[in-house]
C-alpha cells in the first residue's frame, strides 16, 4: 500500500497544478455554455463571467511568465505574458463593472481580450517548437482558431450570425485542451530526462 501510494507521490509531484485547475475550469465552462445554447444570456451575465475568467486568466500569465523564466534562459518574447496578464486583469475589470451593460462594450472586450491573450501563447508556441513539426501545426492551428473565435465574438454585435456562447464555447474548449496537451508534454518531457 505504501509503495502504491509513494507511485502516486512520484507521478502527481511534477504536474503543475495551476494548469490543471484552468484547463479544469475552461473546459467545463465550454461544456457548460454548450449544455445551455438554447438559453439566451443577458449581456450582463456574460459579461460577468467572462469578466471573472479574464482575471483568473490574467493572474494563470503571472503563473505562466514566472513557469517560464524558470524552465529556459531570458527571451525576447517572455515579457509578453505579463503584458498579456495586466491587460487581463484590466479587461476582466472592465468587464464586470460595464454598468451600461451595453452589448458593444462587451463583444469589444471580450473579442479583443480573446485575441490578445493568445497572442503570447503563439510567441512561445514559435520559439519553443520546432517548425513544420506536427505539433508546432496543431498549436498554430488552434490559437489561430482562438483569435478566430475573439474576432467572431468582435463582429457578432454588427453581424450576428452564430450565437454569442458558441464562440466563447469554442475559446474555453481550444484552450483548456490545449492546457491538458500541454500538461502532458511537459510532464512526458520530464519522465524522459
Amino acid at each position: 500500500m505504501i509503495k502504491k501510494l509513494k507511485k502516486v507521490q512520484d507521478l502527481t509531484k511534477n504536474i503543475e497544478w495551476p494548469s490543471v485547475l484552468m484547463s479544469l475550469i475552461f473546459i467545463g465552462l465550454g461544456i457548460f455554455l454548450i449544455n445551455h445554447l438554447s438559453f439566451t444570456y443577458p449581456v450582463t451575465e456574460l459579461s460577468i463571467l467572462l469578466g471573472l475568467i479574464a482575471i483568473l486568466k490574467g493572474f494563470f500569465n503571472f503563473y505562466t511568465y514566472s513557469v517560464v523564466t524558470e524552465i529556459s534562459k531570458e527571451q525576447h518574447w517572455q515579457w509578453s505574458f505579463i503584458v498579456s496578464a495586466s491587460v487581463s486583469i484590466l479587461t476582466g475589470l472592465l468587464l464586470i463593472f460595464n454598468f451600461s451593460s451595453n452589448g458593444l462594450v462587451f463583444y469589444l472586450l471580450g473579442g479583443a481580450w480573446m485575441i490578445f491573450d493568445t497572442i503570447p501563447h503563439i510567441l512561445a508556441v514559435m520559439d519553443y517548437c520546432t517548425k513544420h513539426s506536427n505539433t508546432y501545426k496543431m498549436l498554430l492551428t488552434a490559437y489561430g482558431l482562438s483569435i478566430l473565435m475573439g474576432i467572431g465574438l468582435i463582429f457578432n454585435n454588427i453581424y450576428p450570425l452564430i450565437e454569442t456562447t458558441i464562440y466563447l464555447s469554442s475559446f474555453f474548449l481550444i484552450n483548456g485542451v490545449i492546457l491538458i496537451w500541454d500538461i502532458y508534454s511537459v510532464n512526458k518531457k520530464q519522465r524522459a530526462m
